[in-house]
């Protein structure tokens, strides 16, 4: 069984406020004590505060897509890469499957959490992995060789 509150404020029994929806902050607990998160729960923020320290979760992103799959041979061409947790303007590589070669995209712009565009020149025939890198150091390269050159 699922049970859903909806409040603005909860308060302890001293009348602190444990949640409060006008700031969107959330107290657990008291300085010393264990605060456990339940299995299945998730942090849909990319960043917690503790002690006054912001904790950044780790945004890892993922490439589900890409569009065109197919294009020329020494052409610069736009690919617009789906996926998800983008950050801001990431690091955007092809890499060769037959050579292991990484060849960095011209250029990149950041459309949002779920889409960039990348522009390649490739000179090299083949398929290619995209590899997308954000600037927390974080990245993920398609299961799949997604772009084919010809």
């Amino acid at each position: 069984m699922t049970s859903i509150v909806k409040t603005n404020t909860f308060q302890d029994q001293s009348g602190n406020n444990i949640i409060n929806r006008a700031s969107t902050t959330v107290t657990l607990g008291k300085s010393g004590d264990t605060v456990s998160v339940a299995s299945g729960a998730s942090l849909t923020t990319p960043s917690l505060t503790v002690n006054g320290n912001a904790i950044q979760a780790r945004v890892i992103p993922t490439v589900s897509s890409i569009s065109p799959t197919s294009i020329s041979a020494d052409t610069p061409t736009n690919v617009t890469i789906t996926g998800t947790n983008f950050i801001a303007t990431p690091i955007v590589e092809a890499l060769a499957s037959s050579t292991g070669a990484y060849i960095r995209a011209n250029s990149v712009s950041f459309t949002g959490a779920t889409t960039i565009v990348a522009n390649f020149t490739l000179s090299t025939t083949g398929t290619y992995y995209i590899r997308v890198e954000n600037n927390n150091g974080f990245a993920v390269r398609s299961a799949t060789a997604l772009l084919t050159v010809s």
